[in-house]
């Protein structure tokens, strides 16, 4: 089997699959990972520092501290000062920072009950054993 030629068509196949952009709901948060961010303060369920979320969301100290800038602007999350430890900021989501995250959070899983509607009861549990298995695989590569 010419594992180069099927790697470049799956590559092709990602490329097909890229949303183009487009004004929806949440276009302002989708951009440089702002919903990700929300997503995961959220998650967290109790105040989480810059660090914290910078380690768990695999991006910069800067880029975290300018999706929290955004994300504070618009009213979806609250910083304050650690009371314990002054030199510590912390975060955490507003009502409407949750509120925002559990709809993106619904509109996407729907948006995954669909394609997998599409693809037919036996594709569907196919694709999803197989994206299980890549999941895995991919993790034990980078570990």
């Amino acid at each position: 089997m010419d594992y180069t030629a099927l790697a470049q068509e799956l590559e092709a196949a990602y490329k097909k699959m890229r949303i183009k952009p487009t004004k929806h709901k949440y276009a302002d948060l989708t951009h440089g990972g702002e919903m990700f961010t929300l997503h995961i303060i959220v998650t967290f369920g109790a105040p989480v520092s810059p660090g914290e979320l910078s380690m768990e969301c695999g991006v910069s100290t800067a880029r975290i501290a300018t999706a929290l800038k955004s994300l504070e602007g618009k009213g979806y999350i609250l910083r304050e000062t650690d009371t314990e430890d002054r030199r510590r900021t912390l975060v955490t989501a507003t009502d409407l920072g949750r509120e925002i995250s559990l709809s993106f959070e619904a509109q996407r899983r729907k948006t995954l009950e669909n394609m997998l509607l599409e693809l037919g009861e036996a594709d569907a549990l196919e694709y999803v054993r197989l994206m299980g298995r890549v999941s895995d695989i991919m993790s034990r590569m980078h570990n």
